[in-house]
């Protein structure tokens, strides 16, 4: 019995000293079950997405839990940062990509998706008007055993999106 017990706590102890796939959660959980470890308070929510409001690395940004058939697959986080000068998104998106490295190593993959026939995509100083007209995107993706990282910057209606997503 006193060995049963012994490794009963022991199971116990390793189960709480696993890391987390993302924040404080792990895939596959459901969305009562993130809600009950996230201590933010849910600015949007239906069947299968979780929105929060919280601040990542000093920059504003939604945080969002998403859910397929009742269990957690994907998070992400989008900047909110609004800019007159889009090429200010590719100085947080740089800024992102330093910080991502350093927490998980080199990316696997990192580039640009270029659009045929652009012509901001010429001169690097009007990049940023490139990705808000769709004829660019930047990307930069890392792996963890349990997660893909993928850290993006493009454009959806001209709209300019900075965007980690974690996906298990």
């Amino acid at each position: 019995m006193k060995n049963i017990v012994s490794i009963l706590v022991v199971f116990m102890a390793f189960t709480a000293l696993q890391a987390q796939d993302f924040r404080k959660v792990n895939w596959g959980m459901t969305k009562s079950e993130v809600k009950t470890k996230e201590a933010l308070m849910v600015i949007e929510e239906d069947k299968d997405v979780l929105v929060y409001e919280t601040q990542l690395a000093g920059y504003d940004v939604y945080l969002g839990y998403i859910f397929t058939n009742g269990k957690l697959t994907r998070a992400k986080y989008m900047l909110k940062e609004v800019y007159l000068n889009n090429n200010e998104y590719i100085s947080d998106f740089e800024n992102l990509k330093r910080l991502l490295t350093k927490k998980y190593g080199e990316p696997e993959d990192s580039g640009e998706i270029i659009e045929e026939d652009s012509y901001w995509v010429k001169d690097k100083t009007k990049w940023g008007r490139a990705i808000s007209n769709g004829e660019l995107s930047l990307y930069s993706m890392y792996r963890t055993p349990r997660t893909n990282i993928e850290l993006y910057l493009y454009s959806e209606d001209y709209q300019i999106i900075n965007q980690i997503e974690y996906t298990s």
